[in-house]
């Protein structure tokens, strides 16, 4: 956490409680992750699909301070195209994040 926000490169930015330098667990669910069409959000590399029917499960790794694994839950029709190994761009609306500061 610092200047009161938790951020994920251009991925996600919202703000947080708790006082700066402090480590906090983020909560989003995969379904609210977007794969940005307009250039737009932090870089992903796709290393998993996996189809679910009417969903497809992606699973995404930023590289940001260090490595973060993420799940996209996707329209299956838009996921076709996804394949293990693309680089995309995810964002996440900071609405849907929830942020819990970590006691120490």
């Amino acid at each position: 956490m610092t200047q009161g926000c938790v951020r994920l490169g251009q991925a996600l930015e919202t703000p947080a409680p708790g006082r700066d330098g402090q480590q906090a667990v983020v909560f989003f669910r995969p379904e609210d992750v977007h794969i940005s069409g307009d250039g737009k959000g932090q870089p992903a590399l796709i290393e998993a699909r996996m189809f679910q029917g009417l969903l497809t499960r992606v699973q995404l790794c930023i590289e940001h301070e260090q490595p973060v694994r993420i799940h996209a839950e996707l329209p299956s029709r838009e996921a076709v195209a996804l394949e293990p190994g693309t680089l995309v761009r995810v964002k996440i609306p900071q609405e849907v994040v929830h942020v819990f500061p970590l006691e120490e």
